[in-house]
């Protein structure tokens, strides 16, 4: 009898190190045991976030006949965070602004970056942080599609 073959997707996959890789993993190890060959669709160790744990043991659960396919991810909130820090560095030192005495202290009131940082965090995680791959993983999705044909 011929293995079926399924398509999993999933930003969370060795050697990602979160709690999330975990379930993805525990089921592809069982899915060929149940008949089924999986494919899987993840992102390139390069393109998780900055700070992301990394566990190189993991890889070594996925069975090397398996084929994992890692995409691009493109961090709009850390780019946006970058050319923040760009415009901040352009800025003579001389050149600081100045803040009036009448203004609230800084622990009772955000700064306007801060208030811009809160409201694009809030507007980005809907519907969550990883948004950047969406183009990527439905680009290569596809592709595999066509190569892969899964079941």
């Amino acid at each position: 009898m011929d293995k079926k073959r399924v398509l999993c997707i999933s930003y969370q996959f060795p050697p990602f190190a979160g709690t999330g890789v975990f379930r993805m993993l525990n089921f592809v190890e069982h899915l060929p045991e149940l008949g089924w060959e999986p494919v899987v669709l993840s992102v390139h160790p390069g393109h998780y976030e900055k700070g992301t744990s990394l566990d190189d043991g993991l890889c070594s659960r996925v069975n090397g006949s398996m084929r994992v396919y890692k995409t691009k991810n493109f961090q709009w909130f850390e780019s946006l965070l970058d050319l923040r820090r760009q415009f901040l560095r352009s800025i003579p030192l001389g050149g600081a602004i100045q803040v009036e005495t009448a203004m609230p202290s800084i622990k009772t009131r955000k700064s306007v970056w801060q208030r811009v940082k809160d409201i694009v965090s809030l507007a980005y995680c809907i519907p969550d942080k990883q948004v950047g791959w969406l183009p990527y993983g439905l680009s290569e999705g596809f592709r595999i599609c066509r190569h892969e044909k899964p079941d």
